[in-house]
């Protein structure tokens, strides 16, 4: 430990009784100090100075009127003029040649062209010819890769406005032309609101029949369950019957007439939802005509009507899917009747396809008559043979029913029961039969419950309209009659400004800063302070010499001692650099630190062990030492993350990310300057000092093994007399 500090004090003597000395030891502990701060201060805030770019737009548009609104707009020179008042980006108004060339030759980082039929395809959304308008952007990414970034988010605003500025005037202007609509109808104001009362009253007792029919399919669905429930509870009795052989005729007749009656339960139910569809389908058409009647007066109740339509055949088609999964369990569990009930499945499965088909063109066409005011020649052919087609196919299964399926399941169950009662003497075995039958009883009942529980749903919706038709009906009524026109009005417009407002940016950012930073040079400090330091201790192993000369004084010490005894001073400048470039940060650049003491010793921790490594690898391996030490400078440059996020480097980068000090160095200054999470900045030192035992291993142990190869290395330069 003497020969340690002997030979540091006379270090520390040797430099300070020499001028010469003393300057240099001062120039390279501040000179880590100025590639920090300079870098620092180039990048304190850079995108807050982007008006400085240079960016060239050029208009060719030469504007459209669109009739539909009655204006004539140029959407050129609106943002020309937007961008008059942007100074977000250096924006220069010139013309498309000025524009281009001044790219090309580097005047601009980039330029936008206006087209001049831009006008004319932004107003196409209000024709049946949408076209999109092109905005033609040149970049000179040879000029600056950042620059490049910035510009691009400069035209994606540019983009940006003009889609929401379109929006906000396309919903104005619809607002506004309702209420030139009303104005004009002033003078018919009150036929017009009883006409429109009378309308929702229409609608609304269509709505109370068609809860009814619901109700009534329901009833009977109610029904057949319970005599379903009341047959399947009996089955357990019948098993103890036939199995002990007692009054077991009795027992099988008893069954046969319960099954009978279950029977008849069942086809007239089947019959009487085929009848109740028959009904619904027959408002389905009175919808549709009613549409079909009233679109070129009335837009509005025309394409209320082909809703109502839709919602009806939506539910319809729910009633004639349960319908088609029956049949097709009676097919399966009746073996007589199993043809026309096959046959019966296949006209109810091209129902469905059909009622899905109509859905589909009535959806299309409700949306035509919102979006155009108008309902195609050829929309309203495609409903009426479409409908027609599917009134034909309901009646042909109705009819197919009534006329054979009916018949033809009453005959087979006749048969059945006829063979059972003729079998009974043979009821034992019977009794193998009575799981089957009472699995086709519990799937029957599924299917009912799986049937009331969407008309319940169904009843619910059907309630809910009601209610809400009789509350306007009430409030419009309320009123004197010469006023309810405007009451209607009132409860379906909205103010046309706000509404395209509204309209054009629906959605508001609410922005919470996590540790917020100031600006772009404090976010910057942690990777240029750390990186000043590790340069700083390349400029220490540059000019200080790493071996230990002996004298009088200093002479048989151990290479340990000789070690740590030269890094003593070492440190000392290392320290001296953490401490010059951390307090300049925080008090001459005056950067954003919330832990300005924890910010200092996270420098001098990281410098006394970023320059132990850089100079046991140069006291080890000589000169390739100070290359590895550069190696390392570059590698953890490109992979500590400090200015790109690791995740958008490549994998080599990512792999080797939590192995490199830089990582933890800067982890722990970036704690300081935004604000400390729990233990994170104590983690991160710990981290940052495991590389220390390493580092001395190396230079303490591993040195004497290379310590021969190092000096063959040495001589072999040497002899070149230019090495």
């Amino acid at each position: 430990m003497k020969q340690i500090w002997a030979i540091f004090l006379r270090d520390i003597k040797n430099i300070g009784k020499n001028p010469v000395a003393v300057i240099v030891a001062l120039g390279i502990m501040i000179l880590p100090s100025l590639y920090a701060w300079f870098n620092i201060a180039a990048n304190w805030d850079p995108y807050g100075n982007t008006k400085g770019l240079r960016v060239a737009v050029a208009s060719l548009d030469k504007g459209t009127r669109i009739e539909q609104l009655d204006i004539t707009v140029n959407i050129g020179d609106m943002i020309i003029s937007n961008l008059h008042e942007n100074d977000q980006i250096g924006w220069q108004f010139v013309d498309e040649e000025q524009a281009v060339e001044g790219v090309k030759a580097g005047r601009y980082y980039a330029c936008v062209v206006i087209p001049e039929d831009f006008s004319e395809k932004t107003a196409s959304i209000f024709t049946s010819n949408v076209r999109k308008p092109t905005l033609q952007y040149y970049v000179n990414e040879k000029k600056n890769a950042i620059a490049t970034k910035i510009t691009d988010k400069g035209v994606s605003t540019i983009q940006q406005q003009v889609n929401e500025s379109l929006i906000s005037a396309s919903s104005e202007a619809l607002g506004k032309a309702f209420h030139v609509t009303y104005d004009t109808v002033e003078g018919k104001k009150e036929d017009l609101a009883d006409e429109m009362v009378a309308s929702m009253k229409d609608a609304r007792n269509d709505l109370v029949l068609m809860g009814s029919s619901v109700n009534a399919l329901k009833s009977a669905l109610t029904a057949g369950k319970g005599l379903l429930s009341s047959v399947q509870a009996m089955l357990p009795d019948s098993r103890e019957l036939l199995e002990s052989g007692q009054d077991t005729g009795a027992e099988v007749s008893r069954l046969i007439r319960s099954s009978e009656d279950l029977s008849d339960t069942m086809t007239d139910s089947v019959g009487n939802v085929l009848d109740i569809t028959d009904g619904l389908m027959d408002s389905v058409d009175g919808s549709i005509r009613d549409a079909i009647d009233m679109w070129d007066r009335d837009t509005n109740a025309a394409a209320g009507a082909l809703n109502r339509a839709s919602g009806i055949l939506d539910k319809l088609l729910t009633v004639n899917q349960k319908l088609f999964d029956l049949v097709n369990r009676l097919k399966e569990n009746l073996p007589g009747p199993g043809k026309v009930l096959g046959a019966m499945s296949d006209m109810i499965g091209s129902q469905i396809e059909r009622q899905k088909n109509m859905i589909h063109i009535i959806d299309t066409a409700e949306d035509a008559v919102l979006k155009t005011g108008k309902l195609p020649a050829d929309a309203r052919q495609e409903i009426k043979k479409s409908l027609e087609e599917m009134m034909d196919q309901g009646a042909q299964i109705t009819d197919q029913y009534h006329s054979q399926v009916k018949p033809a399941m009453t005959a087979g169950l006749d048969s059945l029961y006829d063979s059972l009662s003729a079998a009974s003497d043979y009821a034992v075995g019977i009794n193998g039969l009575l799981p089957q039958i009472d699995g086709t009883l519990t799937q029957t009942t599924d299917s009912f419950d799986s049937l009331i529980q969407t008309l319940d749903q169904t009843a619910v919706m059907i309630t809910a309209g009601e209610e809400k038709l009789d509350r306007i009906i009430g409030e419009v009524e309320s009123v004197e009659e010469s006023e309810r026109l405007a009451k209607i009005v009132e409860i379906m417009k909205n103010d046309p400004e706000t509404m395209g407002n509204f309209l054009s940016s629906p959605v508001n950012l609410e922005e919470n800063q996590i540790y917020p930073i100031e600006n772009y040079g404090s976010a910057m400090t942690p990777f240029y302070t750390i990186l000043a330091i590790w340069v700083g201790g390349l400029v220490l192993v540059a000019v200080l010499k790493c071996r230990v000369l002996e004298d009088e004084n200093i002479h048989g010490g151990k290479p340990c001692e000789k070690y740590f005894g030269r890094y003593l001073i070492f440190m000392l400048f290392g320290v001296a650099q953490a401490l010059i470039v951390a307090l300049g940060d925080l008090y001459l650049l005056k950067i954003q630190c919330l832990e300005p003491a924890k910010f200092v010793l996270a420098a001098v921790t990281a410098s006394v062990v970023f320059v132990n490594i850089i100079y046991t690898l140069t006291i080890s391996f000589g000169d390739v030492g100070k290359a590895l030490a550069v190696v390392l400078l570059v590698i953890q440059v490109a992979g500590a993350g400090g200015t790109f996020p690791i995740e958008v480097t490549p994998h080599f980068f990512r792999m080797v990310n939590p192995m490199l000090p830089f990582t933890h160095a800067i982890n722990a200054m970036r704690e300081c300057v935004g604000g400390i999470y729990g233990n994170a900045y104590f983690e991160d030192m710990g981290k940052i000092l495991l590389y220390l035992p390493v580092s001395l291993f190396v230079g303490v142990v591993l040195r004497k093994q290379v310590m021969k190869m190092n000096d063959f290395f040495e001589r072999k330069l040497e002899e070149t007399g230019v090495m």
